[in-house]
């Protein structure tokens, strides 16, 4: 079963504030004419989440939510019983592809060879045998000293070694020719196919391992080692430690004033100090669909999203509300 704890409710909470903080400023964009000066939000911080890559059992979770990892460190390990079989399937038809291009390349065994040469030997001398057989009868019948048939048997046995002796000559040939050029480009492309079937289930291997792709704080593990996820199951949460930003919802009369790189002042909870931030995103719509005709009153309570880089708040939590100077 998935886990229902701290990091997950810390994390709704913020969601929460969020929208408090959403719905606070359209209430004060209404309080007066020009809007509110102010725009309210809550520290954040870029995050990362890591999905379960195929339908698996958890087998080790060798870290803890809260933790600070580093890229590449092991965060979830799913089971690899069926793909390490997989893995070795792949590796055995390569074996066997690899197998049969050398045997095309290195051509026939040199027993294999002396032994083509000794059937042609044997199918020579047994083709001279009937040779002289059939002559001699030839003879003979002119004499009437044998039959028809007999001869006809010689002729027969002759014509029989004279193949038997063509093939073998000709198998000779094909096993001193060695392979076509044909069959070793089509095996050299089978090596090649197989040996990219073995890369792709190693890679497949590997992305069972889930691992952090970035340095930082383990925010969330949804999930216990027993449990069965499926593809795409969020399995961890990573916050970056990139440093955070203030996420806050700015009044559309204040927009216009607005450019990217901006320098704002930015105050947070529990921090006498004022901290400088650098305005670095404003969401293209507003924080929800606006009508097809509105005046220019209903336009004045649209408020926008923005994100503002606060590198002086590294060492702060995630979550902490704040608030914006817009005049």
């Amino acid at each position: 079963m998935a886990k229902n704890d701290g990091g997950n409710m810390n994390s709704l909470s913020a969601k929460y504030w969020l929208l408090a903080c959403f719905l606070l400023t359209i209430w004060l964009t209404g309080c007066s004419q020009q809007g509110s000066a102010v725009a309210y939000g809550i520290l954040d911080r870029d995050t990362t989440t890591l999905l379960a890559t195929s339908n698996a059992l958890i087998v080790a979770i060798p870290v803890q939510e809260g933790e600070q990892v580093k890229t590449g460190d092991l965060l979830v390990q799913l089971d690899k019983t069926k793909q390490l079989t997989n893995l070795a399937l792949a590796k055995a038809k390569a074996k066997q592809a690899q197998a049969r291009l050398a045997k095309l390349q290195n051509g026939e065994r040199q027993e294999d060879i002396q032994a083509a040469i000794a059937g042609v030997k044997a199918a020579r001398a047994s083709l001279l045998q009937s040779q002289l057989q059939l002559k001699r009868d030839q003879e003979l019948m002119k004499s009437s000293s044998i039959s028809q048939t007999e001869l006809d048997n010689a002729t027969a046995q002759y014509d029989a070694s004279k193949a038997n002796y063509e093939i073998a000559q000709q198998a000779l040939k094909k096993i001193t020719n060695g392979s076509r050029e044909e069959d070793i480009q089509l095996a050299m492309a089978e090596v090649e196919a197989t040996q990219a079937s073995v890369a792709y289930e190693q890679a497949k291997l590997e992305e069972l391992a889930i691992r952090a792709t970035t340095d930082g704080l383990l925010d969330s593990l949804p999930f216990q080692v027993g449990d069965r996820v499926t593809l795409n199951s969020i399995l961890a949460v990573v916050q970056s430690d990139s440093p955070p930003f203030a996420r806050v919802y700015v009044p559309e009369p204040f927009l216009a004033n607005l450019t990217i790189g901006q320098q704002m002042s930015v105050m947070i909870d529990g921090v006498t100090q004022t901290m400088n931030g650098r305005l670095r995103w404003i969401s293209m719509e507003p924080a929800f669909t606006p009508y097809r005709s509105m005046s220019e009153q209903d336009r004045s309570r649209l408020v926008y999203l923005t994100e503002v880089d606060v590198p002086e708040a590294k060492g702060l939590p995630s979550g902490i509300p704040l608030h914006l100077k817009l005049n």
